[in-house]
């Protein structure tokens, strides 16, 4: 067993996954830690929250960590708004909110909708237009004609262009390997790539800039360098960090500098 796995199963041994009710929609959390200052993290399009089980782990004895795997739903809008009625199921007036790749996106829209409830949105590897991302994808209607199993073993592929392909982290393979097709079924990683595929520009976010933290990396082939661009011009006064080696995964592949940036935003005292 990785070190990957081994973090994994203690992860999952400490954190019995939960399923919570709201607005309609079954979130999947596992909840760990204590403290004041509640973090809630929402992951990308390919496997579960357990893809956060290193971030939690480190960060659990200094504050109430929540890994949160969305409804198996396209719709954008209705996820954002059931995930206010999930924050009120978890006693959260507001929360720190990290969300990775389409997740981002999503933690966008929810910040449009529900700006209140937002203590600090860390975006990290994603994207406010997609449209550069979506060229390299089946449109919409093609995406829902084609069968779950056939979208699993070919779109994912598709987000990395075929010149920048290189053999893949080897502890990201065992994770995504455990997660995908069994944690997380054929349908809805076709339904997480259908978000995707549908996914309009959103509007700037009103938030205070100290409010916004926007994590990314050169070396990352699923967001392109000009996609990066635009969000870091959009909030120019926000922080940023560039986890070099991070890659599209940098809860994974640089585990202590991605808790690092959330650590010493959030002031959490190690």
């Amino acid at each position: 067993m990785s070190s990957i796995l081994q973090t994994l199963s203690q992860f999952q041994s400490q954190a019995p996954e939960q399923v919570l009710l709201a607005e309609g929609g079954e979130w999947h959390i596992r909840e760990l830690g204590h403290g004041s200052t509640s973090i809630v993290f929402l992951p990308g399009a390919l496997g579960t929250a357990d893809v956060f089980c290193r971030t939690a782990m480190a960060l659990s004895d200094y504050a109430r960590c929540i890994t949160v795997t969305p409804p198996a739903w396209a719709d954008v809008t209705r996820m954002a708004d059931s995930l206010a009625g999930l924050l009120d199921r978890l006693g959260l007036a507001e929360a720190h909110l990290v969300g990775s790749s389409i997740s981002g996106y999503l933690l966008q829209v929810f910040a449009l909708r529900h700006p209140t409830r937002v203590a600090t949105l860390f975006l990290g590897n994603t994207f406010a237009d997609a449209s550069l991302i979506q060229a390299r994808l089946p449109l919409p209607n093609d995406l829902i004609r084609m069968p779950a199993e056939n979208v699993m073993r070919e779109v994912p592929s598709r987000l990395v262009p075929e010149a920048q392909r290189r053999p893949p982290d080897p502890e990201l393979v065992a994770l995504m390997g455990h997660l995908v097709g069994s944690a997380q079924s054929a349908d809805t990683l076709k339904t997480r790539l259908l978000m995707l595929t549908l996914a309009e520009p959103v509007a700037p976010l009103e938030l205070s800039p100290e409010k916004i933290i926007l994590i990314d990396d050169s070396s990352d082939l699923i967001i392109p360098e000009k996609t990066r661009q635009q969000l870091r011009q959009r909030y120019p006064k926000s922080e940023h960090h560039a986890i070099a080696g991070g890659g599209h995964y940098p809860m994974v592949l640089q585990s202590s500098a991605y808790v690092a940036v959330i650590r010493k935003r959030l002031n959490l005292n190690f």
